[in-house]
């Protein structure tokens, strides 16, 4: 059974460079697909004294003078968006007021240009203990609408959120273009299969079908054979190759989009269990990428346990 879960108050980090230009025209885009109840325009003031503020006109204080900004570079690409919009500026910890922010306002979206510094710095806090889903827009023009999704799948829980989401998600975009799902499932031989008696091609051979029998069974037990377009079966040696090889994957295919099922993590699980999300993000960086969360669901240190 597919449950919905489509933000309808989203929190759009900003900071005033090139990269918000494509981050206004995903948001113009993702409110007529989910037509939001609630916009955050957010920039989060890190440094008062940094020299970028340094050419503000400080006739006024300098979070109105941002906010005046922030409106003025988003009417071009916001001029048709419904929803209410709310200017905001803070001053602290990228990371934490995001978290914080994301609490206070009752955000079940955060969309974010795609930032090295942030990614160095935040995101594998972000991923870990943000409860709502995220998107992470690329530093280039995209392609709009989006056309060809691609899910990394195995079958586990966060498998069931990614799809539930990229399946929302094709019926909201019905109305504009209807996009295509794809699903990318790795597979490797174990070591030791030598002992079979059979070659590595052989063997591997044996891993595809079965991956794919299993993959088969996950999508018939949930309803969902007739919704996906195509499985793609990606061999890798390593399973620390699996991010590289699904990158390739999207280039070759062409896909615009990639959405990831994770869940957030309490802040003691989050420094046992890693997460192969931000590889992907890190791999895949000229893609829209969703990373899709249950708010409902959250990974705690029973669930760790359990899991070993």
């Amino acid at each position: 059974m597919t449950k919905s879960l489509s933000p309808s108050r989203v929190i759009v980090g900003l900071d005033f460079s090139q990269t918000d230009t494509y981050v206004y025209k995903m948001l113009a885009y993702l409110e007529k697909v989910y037509q939001f109840e609630q916009i955050y325009l957010f920039h989060v003031i890190r440094n008062v004294k940094h020299s970028y503020y340094e050419n503000v006109n400080l006739t006024t204080p300098l979070d109105e003078a941002l906010r005046d900004r922030m409106k003025s570079e988003s009417a071009p690409f916001l001029s048709e968006v419904k929803a209410p919009i709310d200017y905001m500026t803070v001053e602290g910890d990228l990371g934490a007021e995001l978290l914080k922010w994301q609490k206070v306002k009752n955000a079940d979206l955060i969309l974010l240009g795609r930032k090295e510094e942030f990614e160095n710095t935040h995101l594998h806090g972000i991923l870990n203990l943000c409860p709502c889903s995220l998107c992470f827009v690329p530093t280039k023009e995209i392609h709009l609408p989006i056309s060809n999704v691609i899910l990394p799948i195995n079958g586990s829980e966060e498998s069931v959120i990614a799809m539930n989401f990229a399946l929302d998600f094709h019926n909201k975009t019905l109305p504009l273009q209807s996009s295509m799902i794809d699903i990318a499932c790795a597979y490797t031989i174990p070591q030791g299969y030598s002992y079979s008696g059979k070659s590595s091609e052989e063997f591997k051979e044996i891993m595809k079908k079965n991956e794919l029998l299993e993959i088969q069974d996950f999508l018939r037990e949930n309803d969902w054979c007739e919704k996906v377009d195509d499985i793609h079966l990606i061999y890798v040696d390593f399973w620390d190759e699996v991010a590289e090889e699904l990158a390739a994957k999207m280039k070759e295919m062409e896909a615009s989009c990639l959405v990831v099922g994770t869940q957030a993590r309490t802040r003691i699980t989050r420094f046992f269990k890693g997460t192969k999300v931000k590889r992907m993000i890190k791999a895949i960086d000229d893609k829209v990428i969703f990373v899709a969360k249950d708010q409902d669901k959250t990974f705690d240190l029973m669930d760790m346990i359990n899991s070993i």
